[in-house]
C-alpha cells in the first residue's frame, strides 16, 4: 500500500499543529506590534526627545518588516520543502491537515491494511490491521472494520485448528498394517494406505529383520540384500507405496532434489534455504532432501513430539544397526545442517 505524503495521517497532524501555531502568531504579532508602538511613541512624546523619536521610527520599520515576514512563513516553508523534498508540496497538504482530513487519512490507511490482511491472510497482516483500528473515530465505520477483521480472525483460527488436527493426526496415528519384518520379503508387500506406515514397514525390515543391514551407497530397487543408504531407502519406500516405475536403480539425492515431482506426480514440494532449521517445520511422513555441489542426504520423518524429531535415516552403519532405533533415528543433524548449510526440499508423497 503506497500513500502520497499528503495522505499520511501522522504528517497531516504535524502540519495541522504547525498551522495552528502560525495562525496564533499571525493574530498575536499585529496586536503586540500596535501595543509596543503606542507605548514607544507615548514615551517619546512625553519626553519630547527627538533622538528617541528617530530611534523609534527606525525600530518601527524593522518591527513592521518582521510582522510581514511572519505572514509570509507558509510561503517560505513551501519554497524550502520544494527544494529539500521536491515530491512534497506543503501547500497541497494544508487543505488535508484538518481534523476531518486527518480522520479520512486514517480511514484510508485502515482500508489499505484491511485489504492487505484479506489478500495475505496471515497473522502478521491481521495483527497490524487490528492494532490500527483504534485510530478510527467514525463508530459506524469502526464497527464495519471490526466485523471484517472478525471474519479474517475466524478464518485464521479455522486454519490453525485444521493444521493442529492434521499434525495431531500424523503424530497419533496407529499402524494400520502389521507386517512381520522377519518373514521372507516379497517386493510390493510392504505397502500401506499411509505413506508413513509404508516407510515404517520398510524401516522395520531394515532394523528389526533377520538381515543385519550395512550402510552402502548404490543399490537396486527393490532391495533384496542387506545393503542400503539414505536414497536407497527413500526410493525403496516410494516403490513399495505403489510407484512401480521406481524399480531398478535408486534415485540419488541429486535426482530427489532437482526433479519436479509436483508436475510429475502431483506431490507437494517446498524449498528452503541452507540456513533453515527444519525442526519445527517437518511433519511425520515428510521426505527431507538437502543437496548442493558438495553432496546430499535424505530421510523420511518418523515422528515429531515435543521438539524431538525422529527419522527413518539410513545414512550410516550406526543408524541402521539391528534393533537399535526401532522408532527412527532421533534428532537427525541435517535438520539444521550446521556447517554445511545445504539447501533443503521437503516432499509430501501422494498415493499413486
Amino acid at each position: 500500500m503506497i500513500l502520497s505524503i499528503c495522505d499520511v495521517p501522522q504528517v497531516l497532524q504535524v502540519i495541522r499543529i504547525v498551522n495552528m501555531v502560525i495562525e496564533i502568531i499571525k493574530i498575536a504579532a499585529p496586536i503586540i506590534l500596535m501595543v509596543t508602538l503606542m507605548i514607544d511613541y507615548t514615551r517619546a512624546e512625553i519626553s519630547n526627545d527627538n533622538d528617541m523619536l528617530a530611534k523609534i521610527n527606525k525600530l518601527t520599520k524593522n518591527k513592521i518588516v518582521a510582522v510581514v515576514l511572519i505572514f509570509l512563513i507558509p510561503t517560505f516553508v513551501n519554497v524550502i520543502t520544494n527544494v529539500v523534498a521536491p515530491g512534497f508540496t506543503y501547500s497541497a497538504c494544508i487543505n488535508n491537515a484538518t481534523k476531518e482530513g486527518i480522520s479520512t487519512a486514517y480511514e484510508k490507511v485502515m482500508s489499505g491494511l484491511l485489504d492487505d490482511a484479506k489478500e495475505k491472510m496471515d497473522n502478521g497482516s491481521y495483527s497490524v490491521a487490528q492494532s490500527y483500528l483504534n485510530n478510527i473515530d467514525n463508530e459506524e465505520l469502526k464497527k464495519k472494520y471490526t466485523d471484517e477483521l472478525k471474519i479474517i480472525s475466524d478464518k485464521l483460527e479455522e486454519e490453525r485448528k485444521k493444521k493442529e488436527e492434521e499434525k495431531k493426526k500424523h503424530q497419533t496415528s496407529e499402524p494400520t498394517t502389521q507386517i512381520d519384518p522377519t518373514s521372507p520379503y516379497v517386493p510390493g508387500t510392504l505397502a500401506d494406505e499411509s505413506f508413513l506406515q509404508t516407510a515404517k514397514n520398510v524401516w522395520d525390515r531394515i532394523v528389526m529383520g533377520n538381515l543385519k543391514f550395512k550402510y552402502h551407497q548404490g543399490n537396486t530397487i527393490p532391495v533384496q540384500n542387506n545393503l542400503c543408504d539414505c536414497s536407497t531407502y527413500v526410493s525403496w519406500v516410494i516403490y513399495e507405496y505403489g510407484y512401480k516405475d521406481w524399480s531398478g536403480w535408486q534415485r540419488t539425492t541429486y535426482n530427489l532434489y532437482n526433479t519436479n515431482y509436483q508436475s510429475l506426480y502431483g506431490w507437494e514440494e517446498h524449498y528452503y534455504s541452507g540456513n533453515t532449521d527444519l525442526t519445527n517445520i517437518v511433519q511425520p511422513g515428510d521426505i527431507i532432501v538437502r543437496r548442493n555441489s558438495a553432496g546430499g542426504h535424505t530421510d523420511i520423518v518418523a515422528s515429531v513430539s515435543n521438539g524431538v524429531v525422529k527419522a527413518y535415516d539410513c545414512g550410516s552403519d550406526n543408524s541402521v544397526e539391528n534393533h537399535k532405533y526401532p522408532d527412527g533415528y532421533p534428532n537427525p543433524g541435517f535438520l539444521k545442517d550446521t556447517g554445511k548449510y545445504r539447501p533443503a526440499k521437503i516432499i509430501k508423497v501422494k498415493k499413486n
